[in-house]
């Protein structure tokens, strides 16, 4: 799944709650959740071996556009360090692709592994693929909407 849905999940969860100790166990482990979901991966395999300008494209643009909207979506509002907080804990679990392109795929290999069993491991068309993800992201926008 691409990080914008994560990263919005997770802004929608601080945005929900109101405790800090909770917000970030909470953001982090939705990653796994909604991992576990139809979606499709559909241009990125982030593998140190299989990365193109494509790929580095589409990593940078989903960056920018997660942090993009979560900074739109907490501007202002009473509790945006949680909404950062649970954006940020959202994303972490993904961390792993960028420390493989830093220091090799072995290094990371068991974390890897652990992260991929909650992947949903179906090949999906385009549409549904997209689908699950955007219907992520936009509950998540109007859970935190609504909140305000």
């Amino acid at each position: 799944m691409l990080l914008t849905p994560h990263m919005l999940l997770g802004a929608a969860i601080g945005s929900q709650i109101n405790q800090v100790w909770l917000v970030a166990p909470l953001a982090a482990a939705s990653h796994f959740i909604i991992d576990m979901f139809p979606h499709e991966d559909w241009v990125v395999e982030v593998e140190v071996e299989d990365l193109n300008k494509k790929s580095i494209l589409v990593i940078i643009a989903d960056i920018l556009i997660a942090l993009g909207l979560v900074y739109l979506l907490a501007r202002g509002t009473q509790n945006w360090e949680l909404m950062w907080l649970g954006a940020l804990c959202a994303g972490l679990p993904d961390v792993h692709h960028i420390l493989h392109v830093l220091f090799g795929p072995e290094k990371f290999k068991k974390y890897s592994r652990a992260h991929g069993k909650f992947h949903w491991d179906k090949d999906l068309r385009f549409i549904p693929g997209v689908a699950a993800q955007a219907a992520v992201g936009v509950l998540s926008v109007w859970a935190i909407v609504s909140s305000r």
